[in-house]
């Protein structure tokens, strides 16, 4: 079963955006931001990435740097 990481800052959202990915058989781990992503990227082995960076391009960014620096090939889906 693939895993997903959901990043998103919108408890609504996040809840039901997981709870539809959940509904078509994935295992969904769900983070409030960037930070918590990569903490959590350091950790689990994941399949994809969601997540939702509209209102911070800068955190999206970042995020992607870090990736990079961790050495995994990551394409976020947004």
């Amino acid at each position: 079963m693939a895993r997903i990481l959901y990043v998103e800052d919108n408890t609504s959202l996040s809840f039901v955006t997981s709870d539809q990915l959940k509904k078509r058989g994935y295992q969904v781990v769900t983070c409030k931001d960037g930070k918590e992503a990569l903490s959590t990227l350091k950790t689990q082995s994941l399949f994809m990435i969601g997540f939702s960076f509209s209102r911070d391009k800068k955190n999206y960014l970042g995020f992607k740097l870090e990736t990079k620096a961790m050495s995994m090939n990551v394409e976020p889906i947004t």
